[in-house]
């Protein structure tokens, strides 16, 4: 079943028609690329819990920019031990870790070849 972007009571609507008994797995991003919204990652745990669902959070532009040392919007929000599946990607905030390396050799070559996450922009400042 889905449900509605980012709308919680829009998860639960679709949730309350689940048999209590069966797998039921929540996948959301944890920040939505396109307009740069964030999950609301605490109401998703206590949904889960309540309606007995696993939680899938996709992590892909929440690493390197949320959370202490930038381990993403779940660790920030404290409920990282309450998500199922924290999963990410290398092509994004991971990507900029190497882009800020290879700005730190001064390349003539590489200084305009992508974007930094803000996090990793600031820690160089």
């Amino acid at each position: 079943l889905k449900y509605k972007h980012n709308d919680i009571e829009s998860l639960e609507k679709q949730l309350k028609k689940c048999d209590p008994d069966k797998v039921k797995l929540i996948v959301s991003d944890s920040v939505f690329s396109m307009e740069g919204d964030v999950a609301n990652i605490k109401e998703i745990v206590r949904l889960a819990k309540q309606y007995n669902a696993s939680i899938m959070i996709d992590e892909a532009h929440g690493i390197g920019v949320f959370g202490e040392g930038g381990r993403g919007l779940c660790h920030a929000e404290g409920v990282a031990d309450d998500v199922d599946l924290i999963m990410g990607t290398f092509s994004k905030s991971f990507a900029s870790l190497a882009l800020i390396h290879l700005h730190g050799l001064h390349h003539p070559g590489l200084d305009s070849c992508g974007a930094q996450s803000p996090r990793n922009h600031a820690d160089r400042a």
